[in-house]
């Protein structure tokens, strides 16, 4: 490989990378949409800390896509209502 193609490949993935920011850039600045309320903030199984086994085993959520919930889960116990972190994840 040659060092000019090399440099062109480190320009593209920078500008994907810059690409990709700006378009999620207004999710950093979003509030809670759709279902997000229920899903997430008014959820007491994601901030129960034995939240996690309920998920799984005991179900009360009106879907049924723990893995979805799991990380909702972790994300919440990691930065609690921090919107633009949540937005950030993309769960």
């Amino acid at each position: 490989m040659k060092n000019s193609d090399f440099g062109f490949r480190i320009s593209k993935f920078f500008a994907i990378i810059l690409v990709t920011g700006w378009v999620f850039s207004p999710a950093i600045h979003g509030g809670w949409v759709w279902d997000d309320f229920a899903e997430i903030v008014r959820n007491p199984v994601l901030r129960d800390p034995a939240g996690i086994r309920k998920i799984w085993l005991a179900p009360a959520a009106a879907d049924y896509f723990p893995l979805k919930t799991t990380a909702q889960w972790v994300e919440w116990h990691l930065w609690g209502a921090t919107i633009w972190l949540t937005s950030a994840c993309i769960c």
